[in-house]
């Protein structure tokens, strides 16, 4: 059998880069079905969570060579679909464009900058930062956790075309980021927690709106009563 064969790296050290995957996947489902910037954000900001721990789950497996290697190459992919990719899924789900060809052109041009950025940040990231003390360029977790804040507000498409553009450039910029150790890792651990218990707040009381409004039970009973008579 060929040792290059897929299913071999198929692997219980990567559960939370997979479970990061499926966060991801989740929550253009939330925006998609449910229009909930909450959801959405709160899902985004899981990810961030098992982003942030997959590395050290993944060391307590016994794993050979080419399985820790493929674990830095999967958690790339994923974080290029989960902080680049699905956030502006979601931002295009939820935002309001309405008639303005501009604000549509601006939104497109705005995300593609930062979609490129993601991508340049993480591939520059498996070359030459892999085993440095320190990231150049804003990290993309925390690209994706500034958009889930933002996705706090509901925010106009004015204020997230600026948001993403300015996160394309602080990825991509020439900028020395320590890695994540005592208290700064403290407060990264803070905000996230702080986003996601506001995100799941917030989505609590959509729902229970939800559950509530009569005008649900309405379109029901509206829908009964234009059915045929027996």
């Amino acid at each position: 059998m060929n040792n290059g064969t897929p299913s071999r790296y198929l692997h219980a050290s990567n559960a939370l880069t997979y479970g990061s995957l499926l966060a991801g996947l989740l929550a253009v489902i939330a925006a998609a079905e449910k229009s909930s910037w909450h959801l959405s954000g709160a899902l985004i900001a899981s990810s961030v969570v098992l982003d942030t721990l997959d590395g050290r789950f993944a060391r307590l497996f016994p794993r050979n060579s080419d399985q820790s290697a493929f674990g830095v190459q999967l958690d790339s992919l994923v974080d290029a679909v989960v902080f680049g990719f699905v956030p502006i899924a979601c931002m295009y789900l939820l935002l309001d464009f309405g008639a303005s060809v501009t604000g549509r052109f601006c939104w497109t041009v705005a995300a593609l900058a930062y979609m490129v950025s993601a991508l340049t940040r993480l591939g520059c990231y498996n070359l030459h930062q892999v085993n440095e003390d320190h990231f150049v360029g804003v990290p993309t977790t925390v690209a994706a956790l500034f958009l889930s804040t933002l996705f706090l507000a509901s925010p106009p498409l004015v204020l997230v075309v600026l948001a993403l553009v300015a996160c394309a450039y602080i990825m991509v910029a020439r900028i020395a980021i320590p890695r994540p150790r005592g208290v700064i890792l403290a407060v990264f651990v803070f905000w996230i927690t702080l986003v996601l218990a506001l995100h799941l707040v917030g989505a609590g009381r959509e729902l229970g709106r939800g559950s509530a409004d009569p005008r649900a039970l309405g379109s029901a009973t509206d829908h009964r009563r234009t059915a045929p008579a027996p």
